[in-house]
């Protein structure tokens, strides 16, 4: 078996990178920028308890409370409750846009740890990267139906996160929209969402139920390290599947419909407890990695459709039996390739004569006890 150590390692990087809400300055200013922009800012905040936080957007606070009214975009890069209310996040349990608002931008409440309940307008289109980062106390959130985008990072690190309500108007979820959602446990996203982003429920390690947009076409690192899924229903709208069961040690079984014609790389690497997969005769290729450290997965049929194999695309110390149903696919010699030292224990049949070249190739199959048996 593979050891780990690279993959926990970059998991490792990538949670610290991801902690935290990041900068919220966009770019670096020069002496004679900051000067003129921290004459603007000195107008943000008339008071302690209100100003301006937006164009056309003002935002008042009385007992825990925090109202915005007005038009066009509330918050952003410039005006953060986190960066100009001298604290004021921490104290903020509620939160009332009202209608004219069309954007939250971003990192307007990062950091707004007693945040417990959000109303939001039915003008509001569009949700802005790290919008409600660190909102540690928002229990549930409901996506009013004239929202459309959901960007990244929108809701991260939102750790007491349980239930969200999404509309049929919305159509774009962003890159990590809800990593590190720890708490969140179900998800159902609308048939009008066409765009999940790479990592969406990243991290989300107790969602268990998921019910996937008969829309979207393609699914990149969606659930990576979702400890606690096991089980998917892929849409038969999916063409693609890179990265997104990524260490989801907990899903059993997995049923590839037949519109998916690639399975990238990544996609089931570190599934120790996958024990079945179909996969479908559109599938043409297979990336690297794809069924690395599957331990569990004793067996697995190859379709004549395939072409092409990754690097370790079927490296998987679980194996016992790999059936190729066409011709040797490309790239099969380092698909499986043992090791040095590796006992496998494995049995390949094959029926094709593609495959005579690879089984008396520079390979010593059985020195690493793997058979290769023509049907």
């Amino acid at each position: 078996m593979k050891k780990k150590t690279a993959a926990l390692m970059a998991a490792l990087i990538l949670a610290v990178s991801l902690s935290a809400c990041g900068n919220t300055n966009k770019e670096v200013k020069t002496s004679s920028e900051n000067k003129e922009e921290n004459q603007e800012e000195e107008s943000v905040v008339e008071s302690e308890t209100s100003g301006k936080c937006g164009n056309d957007a003002v935002w008042s606070y009385k007992d825990g409370v925090v109202t915005i009214k007005g038009t066009g975009d509330a918050g952003g890069y410039h005006f953060t409750f986190y960066t100009k209310t001298n604290g004021l996040n921490d104290k903020i349990e509620k939160i009332i846009i009202e209608n004219g608002i069309t954007r939250i931008g971003e990192f307007t409440f990062q950091h707004c740890s007693n945040l417990k309940e959000v109303s939001l307008p039915d003008t509001l289109i569009s949700i802005g990267e790290n919008a409600f980062c660190e909102c540690n106390s928002l229990t549930e959130i409901t996506i009013p139906s004239s929202v459309t985008s959901i960007e990244q990072k929108a809701f991260n690190s939102c750790s007491s996160l349980k239930q969200i309500t999404m509309s049929d108007s919305l159509t774009s979820i962003g890159n990590e929209a809800f990593v590190f959602c720890s708490s969140l446990q179900e998800i159902t996203i609308p048939d009008s969402v066409t765009s999940i982003g790479n990592g969406a429920f990243l991290y989300c390690d107790n969602l268990r139920n998921v019910t996937l947009s008969e829309s979207m076409t393609s699914m990149e690192g969606i659930f990576r390290d979702c400890k606690s899924l096991e089980e998917i229903t892929i849409p038969h709208s999916v063409t693609s599947i890179s990265g997104a069961f990524y260490n989801c040690d907990s899903l059993t079984e997995v049923i590839i419909p037949d519109s998916v014609t690639d399975i990238g790389d990544s996609t089931f690497i570190d599934c120790d407890n996958l024990r079945k997969i179909t996969i479908p005769d559109s599938v043409t290729s297979i990336g690297e990695k794809a069924f690395m450290n599957c331990n569990n997965l004793t067996e697995i049929t190859i379709p004549a459709s395939v072409t092409k194999l990754g690097e370790d695309a079927i490296d998987n110390n679980g194996f016992r039996e790999i059936i190729f149903l066409g011709s040797a696919p490309a790239g099969i010699e380092k698909a499986i390739t043992p090791f040095p030292g590796a006992s496998m224990n494995l049995k390949i049949y094959y029926s094709d004569d593609s495959f005579d070249s690879v089984i008396h190739g520079d390979i010593d199959w059985n020195k690493h006890d793997i058979e290769w048996i023509k049907r």
